[in-house]
């Protein structure tokens, strides 16, 4: 009954959504595969609105990067919440807004912020994290074994940087300018506007 702003649905089919609420800045739902209410969860102007969710490679736990104000600031709160248990853990807080938020592993999370990338415990408290060095972040592409693909732009100049699973630069060089990044392994696409290119390791 109330405005959908986001969605996210895990492996076996359960669905995470983000609506307005009456009483409070969002409220969190999560639903069973059979459409079954498992978690609800109120969010005050404290915890903020979710802009990324992601479920866990188990699809026992939710992350949720929500979007809040401090101290006139843009702030993000990244949530975990175990499904079964129901109470949130903020593992970490981060100025600027969520882009991308995904598991690397069971036991770790990514969230990819306009100036960052930071590696969190799921249980809290940050393992790793790449600073872009004021440039801006135009795409992200993750591989099944957890590496990343970082397409940054600084003016004409457009840059691409792989990680690992851990945020250990594999590469970062100057590339043509592009649309999106997507990563398969060894092997880099940058898709631009009229072609295709592939970079090997």
């Amino acid at each position: 009954e109330n405005n959908i702003f986001l969605c996210a649905m895990s492996d076996n089919g359960m669905l995470g959504v983000v609506t307005d609420d009456p009483t409070s800045m969002a409220r969190l739902l999560v639903y069973s595969p059979t459409m079954e209410q498992v978690l609800s969860w109120s969010m005050t102007s404290n915890d903020g609105t979710p802009l990324r969710m992601a479920f866990s490679p188990d699809s026992r736990r939710l992350a949720a990067a929500a979007v809040t104000v401090s101290g006139g600031q843009m702030q993000t709160n990244l949530y975990v919440v175990t499904l079964a248990q129901g109470e949130p853990v903020n593992v970490g807080s981060q100025g600027g807004v969520p882009q991308w938020v995904g598991w690397m592993s069971g036991n770790t999370l990514m969230a990819v912020y306009d100036n960052c990338a930071i590696l969190y415990n799921a249980a809290g408290g940050e393992r790793g994290r790449y600073e872009f060095g004021g440039k801006t972040l135009q795409g992200i592409s993750k591989d099944s074994a957890g590496n990343l693909a970082l397409l940054l732009a600084s003016g004409q100049v457009y840059e691409l940087v792989t990680l690992d699973k851990n945020l250990s630069v594999q590469y970062s060089g100057i590339v043509t300018a592009a649309n999106k990044v997507v990563r398969a392994g060894n092997v880099v696409y940058l898709l631009t506007d009229s072609s295709v290119e592939c970079l090997t390791a």
